[in-house]
């Protein structure tokens, strides 16, 4: 009972904030889809309990449960039918990969999406100013705003806040091979990952065209396209602000390095101010696009919101204007361009 007791006395505390009082709320045909595999420990109960802060307030709520493996055929399946069953909100209770699968069937329909973030990185849900305690993001599922935001796609399979290719996707297959579940969670376990990777990695003659205008490098080693403003790890790493782009802006904003060493693409901040004197081989663009294709002679891993996807020698990222209705903190409008829409 403790997420519903301590909802009840926020919302009452604070309603000022909000547009409508706790007790006049009206909550459409929701379906909470969990899966116990995410994090470090199932939160079964905490989604439970505000399962049950939801109900009461008009329309049905529901909860199912994935297999514990977390199987991603099960819950796009789960999706799709609460979808033929006319659900019209979906509140996931899982990690970045959870999301993305629900997101991938419910793009371009009138479902709307919550998020109670139990993964392990919450990358999608830190990007989008939702709380990791489940009280606080549970009364976004009840107050928040709805935002009618972009999504983008690598080689056919969508992504919410992050994709790429590169030496960050080695590091991702490194912690979970295409097609298997993830053999460690948390920054340690990527650490890690990273250390054994980065020293043996070497860039990739590549041709990379942006929105029609091709670029050759010798040595391309990271292509990220972001569709959520410049992630914080990105800032640091470069020492500059990438983009100040907006989620709903129909654009990605891309973030590409290339080096000849792998010590030159370690610490690209002092690798610019060391190129200075000319002893450095880094170098790393920024751009706003629609479309990029890379096309290189070996096949070249890649990620989707952290899920390894195929190498290739081939891989065709763009955005995917105004494509999936989200559900954030009310009055939080910092990354959006356009308004919040009426749910």
């Amino acid at each position: 009972m403790t997420v519903r007791i301590w909802t009840v006395i926020i919302l009452y505390t604070m309603q000022e904030r909000y547009p409508v009082p706790y007790s006049r709320i009206t909550v459409p045909d929701t379906i909470i889809i969990h899966n116990p595999a995410a994090g470090h420990r199932n939160r079964l109960s905490d989604v439970e309990e505000v399962r049950d802060m939801l109900k009461g307030h008009g329309g049905r709520v529901e909860l199912a449960v994935t297999s514990k493996t977390g199987d991603v055929t099960d819950t796009a399946e789960i999706t799709r039918q609460a979808l033929v069953g006319r659900f019209k909100k979906f509140v996931i209770a899982g990690g970045d990969g959870h999301i993305r699968e629900v997101a991938a069937v419910i793009a371009h329909t009138d479902g709307i999406m919550a998020i109670l973030p139990i993964g392990s990185e919450n990358v999608i849900a830190r990007a989008a100013r939702i709380s990791s305690n489940l009280t606080a993001a549970g009364n976004t599922v009840l107050y928040g705003d709805v935002h009618l935001i972009d999504t983008g796609l690598i080689d056919g399979e969508r992504f919410v806040a992050n994709a790429g290719i590169g030496v960050h996707a080695d590091i991702f297959h490194g912690v979970q091979p295409f097609g298997k579940p993830k053999d460690g969670t948390g920054i340690v376990r990527y650490a890690k990952e990273a250390i054994d990777k980065l020293p043996r990695h070497r860039g990739s003659p590549a041709l990379v065209i942006v929105d029609g205008e091709e670029t050759f490098s010798d040595h391309l080693s990271e292509i990220i396209a972001l569709n959520f403003p410049t992630l914080p790890i990105i800032n640091r790493i470069t020492n500059r602000r990438v983009l100040d782009g907006h989620v709903d802006d129909g654009y990605l904003d891309c973030f590409v390095a290339t080096a000849e060493k792998p010590s030159d693409l370690v610490f690209p901040a002092v690798a610019t101010a060391i190129t200075k004197r000319g002893n450095n081989t880094c170098r790393i663009v920024t751009c706003e696009s629609i479309i990029v294709d890379f096309r290189t002679g070996k096949p070249v891993n890649a990620q989707a919101d952290g899920d390894s996807l195929p190498g290739r020698t081939r891989h065709e990222i763009q955005d995917d204007p105004a494509s999936l209705l989200l559900q954030v903190p009310y009055g939080e409008n910092t990354i959006y361009q356009e308004p919040a829409v009426a749910a």
